[in-house]
């Protein structure tokens, strides 16, 4: 029997441990599998590959990125995958995170990230934190961090049914050969299309038969096989043979949670017309947590017959080839995201979204916001709004505060001040002029690039944290206006800042209404709360209590926590794998 392995089969190979090259033997690819892939030994040390295309940006993913390699590291072997070396001591200064003595890697950025996904191969863990950079992994386990997903391509015709004159009976992605020339039909032994990210593949029970027709009688002919075990953590890989009316041609494992390109040639002489079984051992999902009582053997996502070869061979499936080609774009951006064993995201708010667009739900990690060292200060009766004063960014809502705290101001409020602090970019200079314009001749101080140890003094000193982010634009229906989690509101709650925040995407999950802050809906809503809470000290200082409490759920200690949950089931599935 072979094993077919995920490996470096269908991609140059940089090392003695990627050896491999496309089209190798099946014993080939088995023997190229890099070590960190094998079954570890009992006292292996896991390697964890954490990839981010944007590491030198030192944003607020790479402060997230921080934080998951420093507490990695003291348990793992850690090393960081970019595409240029970055001065760690940079992370410990703008990031706040000491990563001095992690490991950094130099991959090649090419097409397709081809050298990004070699590298995964050679560890136990890889970790895709890159915002926007998604393809298939190859480790023995792939986690994906979603700080908020993006939308896949719309859906063409093919997206949610089969394609092609075999539509009937088989979800042919390639167009299969058209209506004449050699080509593979369906007989028995297939469900109907799944659902969800897997619509595109068909289960077999224990047998699947198939019709090749018109077959040249001699010369090259094989037949091609897309399938993967795609079972879960735990099941026994798929065996799968493949037989004719002789007897067996081939004989395949095939790993979970990868597809692959299995091409068998067809002997000869040959009949223009012949029959093949698939057999497959199967499992039953109800026996393993699933709700599917159904009889399961491989998942396939085309048979098909080639003529211009007999070459046998297995190639991993991303590799363009004459199946591949037939994917639309919707389909590969669903099945690569669908190679991560893992999601982690951000917040509900985003994890609700990437069960509405990706049809799979995450492991909620929050953002460490370091709410344990922050450094009280003695409170003034200042209103403070933050946010970047950039076009690019999602609008924090400057000119909405301005107009609200005018209108406090014009209904007789007095000796209280609002102030705006946030970024800017050479971009960002209309939007902080307007801003500059229609805070003239009321107590409102703007203050653009203030600096961290700056905007934490204005936190602490502050009784009132405004958030306006996204105002007037629908969560439901747009919310890339949003940020994905409001870091800025739990940084105001852990110095006693009060928020009076709008009920838009991750603030209701962080404010705790009258508890720990107040929501609001309307620009009205806003002015009636903030004027009710500046004429009520003792109820502004209970909220304020009460947001101090409530940021210790978004701290470094429970991010460390809830990472520990996390890595143990991690190790779980790296064991499944092993």
């Amino acid at each position: 029997m072979h094993d077919v392995v995920p490996g470096s089969a269908s991609f140059p190979a940089p090392s003695p441990a990627g050896a491999a090259v496309r089209g190798a033997t099946a014993e080939a690819v088995a023997n190229a599998v890099p070590a960190a892939r094998r079954a570890p030994d009992r006292w292996h040390r896991p390697r964890i590959g954490i990839y981010n295309r944007w590491m030198s940006t030192l944003g607020g993913g790479e402060r997230y990125m921080a934080a998951l390699a420093r507490l990695l590291a003291e348990s793992y072997q850690v090393e960081l995958i970019g595409h240029e070396t970055v001065d760690l001591s940079r992370c410990r200064d703008v990031l706040g995170t000491d990563l001095t003595g992690v490991p950094q890697r130099v991959v090649p950025l090419d097409a397709d990230y081809r050298a990004v996904q070699q590298a995964s191969a050679e560890y136990d863990v890889f970790l895709n934190i890159s915002q926007g950079d998604i393809f298939p992994a190859l480790a023995r386990v792939n986690a994906l961090v979603v700080f908020f997903p993006g939308p896949p391509p719309p859906p063409v015709p093919g997206d949610a049914e089969p394609i092609g004159p075999l539509a009937a009976g088989w979800p042919g992605l390639a167009g299969l050969a058209g209506l004449s020339g050699p080509r593979a039909v369906p007989l028995s032994g297939l469900y109907p299309p799944e659902q969800g990210l897997e619509r595109f593949v068909r289960w077999t029970g224990p047998e699947l038969r198939l019709r090749l027709e018109d077959l040249p009688g001699t010369g090259p002919a094989a037949v091609r096989l897309v399938a993967s075990g795609l079972r879960a953590r735990g099941v026994p890989s798929a065996e799968i043979a493949l037989h004719d009316e002789r007897g067996l041609l081939e004989r395949w494992r095939l790993p979970n949670r990868r597809f692959f390109g299995i091409t068998v040639p067809l002997p000869e002489p040959r009949p223009n017309r012949m029959v093949l079984r698939l057999t497959t051992n199967t499992f039953v999902p109800a026996q393993f947590g699933a709700d599917d009582d159904r009889e399961l053997g491989v998942a396939v996502a085309d048979v098909s017959v080639l003529t211009g070869s007999s070459r046998r061979h297995v190639d991993y499936f991303p590799e363009v080839g004459p199946v591949f080609r037939g994917w639309t774009p919707r389909r590969r951006a669903l099945w690569e995201q669908s190679t991560y064993d893992l999601l982690l995201t951000v917040s509900r708010f985003g994890d609700d979204w990437t069960d509405r667009r990706w049809g799979r739900r995450g492991e909620l990690l929050y953002p460490p916001v370091s709410v344990e060292r922050v450094t009280p200060a003695p409170k003034r009766n200042v209103v403070l709004g933050t946010g970047a004063f950039s076009p690019g960014a999602a609008d924090p809502g400057h000119l909405a505060m301005v107009a609200m705290f005018r209108r406090l101001c014009d209904q007789g409020l007095t000796d209280w001040e609002l102030v705006l602090a946030g970024s800017t970019d050479p971009d960002g200079g209309a939007g902080l002029a307007a801003v500059l314009r229609a805070a003239e001749g009321y107590p409102i101080m703007v203050l653009p690039d203030p600096g961290v140890r700056a905007l934490r003094q204005r936190y602490a000193e502050a009784r009132i944290f405004w958030d306006a982010t996204g105002l007037g634009v629908d969560d439901r229906l747009a919310p890339h206006a949003f940020e994905p989690f409001a870091v800025g509101a739990v940084e105001a709650m852990a110095v006693g800042c009060v928020p009076v925040a709008v009920r838009r995407a991750s603030l209701p999950e962080i404010v705790s209404e009258g508890r720990s802050g107040l929501l609001w809906d309307t620009p009205a809503q806003c002015v009636e709360l903030t004027r009710a809470l500046i004429a009520d000290p003792t109820r502004r200082d209970w909220l304020a209590e009460g947001a101090v409490a409530a940021s210790l759920t978004f701290g470094e200690a429970a991010f460390r926590a809830r990472l520990t949950e996390i890595t143990t089931r991690i190790e779980h599935l790296l064991n499944a794998a092993t």
